[in-house]
Parts: structure tokens; C-alpha cells; sequence
């Protein structure tokens, strides 16, 4: 599972690392979990079968290290963590300001705990609540029924809080919400799971009753979003972010473009005319394919003061105004661009991606 989580995202590694560290400290200091009879060395040797299996299957997914998997798996990962030049999307939109994702003190220091905030459900944050607030009145309840419990519980805070701060030490930028770190979320999701687990044992209470009855009210609430978003439910966003039809103002939504092949696919242009067409926050041969799939050739891509439509979602994007200070200036292509909405990709009344016919 190292492996292949690895293989996916190289931030992997973090969570590997909080674990590695609580177990050199119990080995060598604290020694509370381990027995009298514990072997160090059989532990070495575990350690070392373990990290060859690990290293072999993340090659074995890793096609481009094949040519060499012994030196290109070290050049490919020292030039990206040694790499200034990667940076990805040069604009990110977090909770409804603008930064430069390429200017590292433009990029908010706990970006990942308030795309958390924002984008987790409304049970899960309720949940985190629920259990801080028991461990200090029940706290007894949890060490009775599992064995170091305090002692397992600062290992997953430690690897949730190495999670928000590892901002601060990878040299590429970070953007499009959570994507970089869904390592992360199982460990995150460890404390919910412990909240309910309380709640269930302890029904017989009139407080767990209710807390487990506000809980469910919102897990179904979430499965209704769930379905309603279909298939795009990455781009749910909780309550904290207000009125659905405001949210493209606070976070880029559909940031992969995913709804554009609904948006192209339900459009309906005359195959007589030649349209133009221009992009915001949509990589222009995603609705060239599209658009070649529905066997219409009457179009071309231009820029988008040449062009009669746009396709786009809610990326962040250059201001055509003018800042008086000299800033760069930052907007959503939504905003950026007015005029009438042709067709549109919407799931309840948050807009992921719309053809506008441009206003002159």
C-alpha cells in the first residue's frame, strides 16, 4: 500500500516518516509497547524485507524507471524535490482570496487545513469537535477499552500535523485542494470513527443520543450531496462556504475540467456556421476532442478577443483591470468574462462549467 501510494503521490512519504520516528523513540526510549523478549535485529531484518518489497513494487509502476531502476528512481526524485522551476498552475483561489501559487509567501501556510475546513463534510467536523471535548471528560472510557491509547492517538496527531505543515517544506507549489494530500486522509478519518464508536457504546445516554442523532442527520444530508453531485463530487464544498451559487468565489471547483465533456456533449451549435472559440481554466484540446467526437468541424480555437464563445471553468485567471499599486490583479473566468450563458454544466445551483457567448 506504501508502494503504491507513493507511486501516486510522493508527499506519501510523510506519513511514513511519523511512523518511522515513533518507532525509533519506542525501540530506543520509551519502550512501553514493545515486550521484554523483543529481537532489534529480527526487527532490522523485517525492516529491510519490507523496504525492498516497497521498493520493487513502486518501481514496477513507475514505467519511466525501467531503463535504469536502480539510478533514474534517485535522479527523479532529488531533481523534484530540488526543482524551482515546477510550479504548476501559476494562480490558485483559497476561501476567497487570490494568491500566486509560484510565490511562496503568497501561499497561505496552513493551505491544507482550511481546504480541510472547507471541504470536508459537516459530520466529520462535528465529530473532531465531539471527540476532543470527550477525551476530556471520558477519557478513561477510551483507555479502558484500547491498550496505549494515548500513546497511538499523539502518533496519528503527529501525522495529521505533519500533513498541514509540509507546506513548508516542499519546494513546489501547492494547489488544487486536497489532491496532494489524500495520503492524509485515512488517518484523518481515525478520529470520526473513534467519535462513533463512543456514541454507539454509550446510547444509553441522553447526550450520546443526540450527538449521534445531529451526526446522522448529516451523514444522510452528505449522501444526498453525494448522489446530487454525480459525477463530480470532488467539487463538494460544505456549508462554511455559504450559498452554492457564490461558492465559485471561494474555491476553483471543478479544477480538471471534468464537467466539460458534459458541457460539450449537451451543446448544440448550427453545423453551418463556423464558431470560435476561446478557453478560460480549460486546456483547449479537451473540447477540441470532445467536439471532434460529436463529428463537428465547423469550429476553431482562438483567442479569446478574436472569439465568439468561451469555454470555462471557475480557474483563476488574469484581471483585464489595472492594479493601482502594480500587482498582479486576479479574478475567476466567470467573472472575468460577461455575457450569456449558452449552456451550462450545474449540480444544484453550483455552476462548474458554462459556453458564454462572449459580450463585446
Amino acid at each position: 500500500m506504501a508502494a503504491l501510494a507513493t507511486g501516486i503521490q510522493l508527499v506519501f512519504l510523510g506519513s511514513l516518516f511519523s511512523i518511522f520516528l515513533f518507532l525509533i523513540i519506542e525501540i530506543f526510549l520509551l519502550k512501553k509497547i514493545i515486550c521484554v523478549n523483543f529481537n532489534k535485529k529480527r526487527l532490522y531484518a523485517d525492516l529491510f524485507k519490507a523496504f525492498i518489497i516497497f521498493y520493487f513494487l513502486l518501481i514496477l509502476f513507475w514505467i519511466d524507471t525501467h531503463p535504469n531502476i536502480f539510478i533514474l528512481p534517485v535522479n527523479f526524485i532529488s531533481e523534484l524535490l530540488s526543482s524551482v522551476n515546477w510550479k504548476g498552475v501559476p494562480y490558485n483561489l483559497m476561501n476567497g482570496e487570490y494568491f500566486l501559487t509560484y510565490k511562496d509567501d503568497s501561499i497561505p501556510k496552513f493551505y491544507f487545513l482550511i481546504s480541510l475546513i472547507f471541504k470536508s463534510p459537516e459530520y466529520f467536523l462535528l465529530s473532531y469537535i465531539i471527540f476532543f471535548i470527550t477525551i476530556i471528560t471520558s477519557h478513561n472510557f477510551f483507555k479502558s477499552r484500547f491498550k496505549f491509547f494515548f500513546y497511538k492517538i499523539n502518533l496519528i496527531l503527529s501525522i495529521l500535523i505533519i500533513s498541514i505543515l509540509i507546506i513548508f517544506i516542499v519546494p513546489f507549489a501547492i494547489y488544487d485542494g486536497v489532491r496532494l494530500f489524500l495520503w492524509s486522509i485515512p488517518y484523518f478519518c481515525i478520529i470520526p470513527a473513534l467519535t462513533i464508536y463512543y456514541l454507539i457504546e454509550n446510547f444509553n445516554l441522553v447526550k450520546s443520543k443526540l450527538l449521534l442523532s445531529m451526526l446522522s442527520f448529516f451523514m444522510i444530508y452528505l449522501l444526498l450531496n453525494f448522489f446530487s453531485l454525480t459525477p463530480y463530487q470532488y467539487t463538494y464544498l460544505n456549508l462554511l462556504n455559504g450559498k452554492s451559487e457564490k461558492r465559485y468565489k471561494r474555491f476553483e471547483n471543478d479544477y480538471w475540467a471534468v464537467s466539460v465533456k458534459e458541457l460539450v456533449k449537451n451543446s448544440n451549435f448550427d453545423q453551418n456556421k463556423t464558431a470560435k472559440f476561446a478557453t478560460c481554466g480549460v486546456p483547449s484540446g479537451l473540447p477540441k476532442y470532445y467536439f471532434s467526437k460529436k463529428d463537428y468541424i465547423n469550429f476553431q480555437f482562438t483567442k479569446p478577443n478574436e472569439a465568439d464563445y468561451i469555454i470555462m471553468t471557475n480557474r483563476v485567471s488574469l484581471s483585464d483591470e489595472n492594479s493601482i499599486d502594480g500587482d498582479i490583479k486576479l479574478t475567476n473566468c466567470f467573472d472575468k468574462y460577461k455575457g450569456n450563458d449558452i449552456f451550462q454544466v450545474k449540480r444544484g445551483n453550483l455552476l462548474l462549467s458554462v459556453i458564454r457567448e462572449i459580450k463585446r
